[in-house]
């Protein structure tokens, strides 16, 4: 397992351009910001720097690393607020992902009402289209729950580890010209629209 300390390291390193300037930023020796970079090595089976007697130098290994790594502190700084939100306000975390319409139309009413309000979700709104939405929903994803809307038999790509609900059908209203000649209450088949 890597040390999240140790990529915190890497990260100075790489911004500073040396063992010491890391080191006089983390308030450690330059031997030991050395120490910890030589254990994230070993770690990941990798050569991070190339190494000479007055300068260390990323590989592109480390460059790689370095863009996984501010993304990996930031998601554990994430989880620490909302570890610590959780305890002090005594409420759940919801992640939910809806499409933009729900998201305008439906969602201001359903926290609108008292109901809701007397659950104490702590509700973390993410509006996406649907394809992106399911991609929150894969396993350590960003979502915890998503509504999404299907056109048809599109292919949506579904997780394994998730079970799907189908809550309802919704009429899809089509605006055409009068010069094509259907009346205002017609009901018209996709295939005559095709033509």
């Amino acid at each position: 397992m890597v040390n999240p300390v140790h990529l915190k390291t890497l990260l100075e390193v790489t911004r500073l351009g040396s063992f010491a300037a890391a080191a006089a930023t983390l308030g450690y020796t330059a031997s030991a910001v050395s120490q910890q970079m030589t254990a994230l090595e070993r770690d990941t089976g990798v050569t991070l720097f190339q190494r000479s007697a007055r300068s260390v130098v990323p590989t592109e290994a480390a460059v790689v690393m370095t863009r996984h790594a501010a993304k990996v502190l930031t998601d554990i700084e994430a989880l620490m607020a909302a570890a610590s939100r959780s305890q002090d306000s005594g409420s759940q975390e919801l992640r939910l992902g809806i499409f933009p319409s729900l998201a305008t139309y439906v969602l201001p009413r359903i926290l609108k009402n008292p109901a809701w309000k007397n659950l104490g979700i702590d509700l973390r709104v993410s509006v996406a289209e649907p394809g992106q939405t399911i991609q929150g929903l894969r396993s350590g994803g960003d979502l915890d729950l998503a509504v999404v809307f299907q056109v048809g038999q599109t292919g949506f790509a579904w997780p394994n580890t998730i079970n799907r609900q189908w809550i309802g059908d919704d009429d899809i209203r089509v605006v055409l010209p009068a010069g094509w000649g259907f009346r205002a209450d017609a009901k018209v088949a996709a295939d005559h629209l095709s033509e």
